[in-house]
């Protein structure tokens, strides 16, 4: 009986964590995208996710389109690999053969071949000058 007793208290104790868990991350809502309600703090890749979502939904088909970090260039690969996921509509490529566009995430672009075209909190779309 003392057995029984214990397993109910340590599930009531689990499932007390899980509701309060449940509350800190929004409650029960539908997310914005697929990270939304995961991890401790999914702000800052959603907000990732959402300008990729818009530039794809923006940008011309098949334009050439560039995926960087300015202040984190060595992983221009992983942007490339996640450019090629997320924007289907478009070539992604890799920054140094001169895209259409530029997603700079996390910091603005300093080049002076591109224009800014859109800001969001996550990082902004630059356009090619030419």
């Amino acid at each position: 009986m003392t057995r029984v007793i214990t397993i109910f208290l340590f599930s009531l104790g689990f499932l007390a964590l899980s509701v309060r868990e449940l509350v800190a991350r929004g409650g029960v809502s539908r997310p914005r995208t697929v990270i939304s309600h995961s991890g401790l703090a999914p702000e800052r890749a959603e907000a990732g996710l959402l300008l990729l979502q818009y530039a794809s939904r923006t940008l011309p088909q098949y334009a050439r389109v560039a995926l960087v970090k300015p202040r984190g260039r060595w992983d221009d690969a992983g942007m490339l690999a996640v450019a090629h996921g997320q924007l289907p509509r478009q070539h992604a490529v890799p920054a140094g053969d001169m895209p259409d566009f530029i997603i700079a995430i996390d910091a603005p672009l300093e080049d002076p071949h591109f224009e800014k075209i859109y800001e969001a909190p996550a990082g902004s779309i630059w356009k090619r000058v030419r």
